[in-house]
Order: structure tokens, then C-alpha cells, then sequence
């Protein structure tokens, strides 16, 4: 016969320490299911890029030098805000040009849009994993550290008393 297998909830500090664990193998779940979107979004924006410096060079707004630069740091983003402060220059640049007409200047601005929103998406994902992780291993700690020092500890000195008689 099989013994039935419990989990250890007989104690809150337990029990604690057990649903920090679980909101952390969710949240790593999470993080593996949204990985996936956010490299899609990533590649999108690359193309949004690609296809505003594509329209800038068209009109000859841009110099090749500022262009070339541009383009060779789309991929190498380590944080999503260094593109938003790419984007907002060349924003400026474009608004400002008085080569573009006001439908290819519409364009650009709504494809910047899109890639504030999808830069935006991307943040507030990396926020949302990075708090479950947090309060996670808060909820963990607290409680196996509670668990110890409140009832492992003296349930230890009781079982070594037993132990000496």
C-alpha cells in the first residue's frame, strides 16, 4: 500500500513559504510563456525601424552617417529605453523636416506609435515578472525563516532532550 502523500500545511509559516514557491514557479512559467511575444514584439519594432529609416532615406532627410549609426544599434538594445530615446530623436528630426509631406509624415508618426506601445507592453511584462519573482522569495523567506525559528528550532531541543534521557 501507498502512503498518501500531504503537503507540509500544518503550519502557517509553512504554508506560506510553500505559496511563495508556487507564485514563483508560476511567475517562471509566466516569464517562459511571454518570452516568445516579447522577441516577436522585438523583431517587429526592428522592422517598424527598418521601414521609417527605409521612408526617411526616400526623402533624403536623414544624412547617411546618422543613418548607418542608427541602424547598426537597432539590434544591440539592452534596455528598451535606450530605443525610446533613439526614437524621440529621430521623431524630432522627421517632425521637423520640411522635405516630408504631411501623409508620409503621419506614417512615420503612427509607426513610432506602434512602437511606444510595444516598447510599453515590453516594460510592463518585465515589471510584472520581475515583482512575482520579488514577492515570491519574500513570501519563501519569510516563511521558511518564521517556520524555523518558531516551531523547527524548539521542536529540534525537544527531540535532542528526548534523545539525552
Amino acid at each position: 500500500m501507498i502512503p498518501a502523500i500531504t503537503p507540509p500545511t500544518d503550519n502557517l509559516y509553512k504554508l506560506i513559504a510553500l505559496f511563495g514557491l508556487g507564485i514563483l514557479i508560476l511567475a517562471v512559467m509566466n516569464y517562459g510563456t511571454q518570452q516568445s511575444d516579447v522577441i516577436k514584439s522585438k523583431i517587429e519594432i526592428e522592422e517598424l525601424e527598418k521601414e521609417i529609416f527605409g521612408i526617411v532615406h526616400h526623402y533624403d532627410t536623414i544624412s547617411v552617417d546618422f543613418e548607418k549609426n542608427e541602424q547598426a544599434n537597432i539590434v544591440k538594445y539592452d534596455k528598451i529605453s535606450d530605443l525610446n530615446k533613439q526614437i524621440e530623436e529621430v521623431e524630432k528630426m522627421i517632425m521637423k523636416d520640411k522635405k516630408l509631406p504631411h501623409h508620409v509624415k503621419t506614417d512615420i508618426a503612427t509607426k513610432i506609435d506602434i512602437i511606444e506601445i510595444k516598447t510599453a507592453t515590453i516594460q510592463k511584462q518585465e515589471r510584472t515578472d520581475l515583482l512575482l519573482v520579488i514577492i515570491s522569495l519574500v513570501l519563501m523567506s519569510a516563511g521558511f525563516i518564521l517556520w524555523y525559528k518558531k516551531e523547527q528550532r524548539w521542536n529540534d531541543l525537544e527531540l535532542k532532550q528526548k534523545t539525552k534521557n
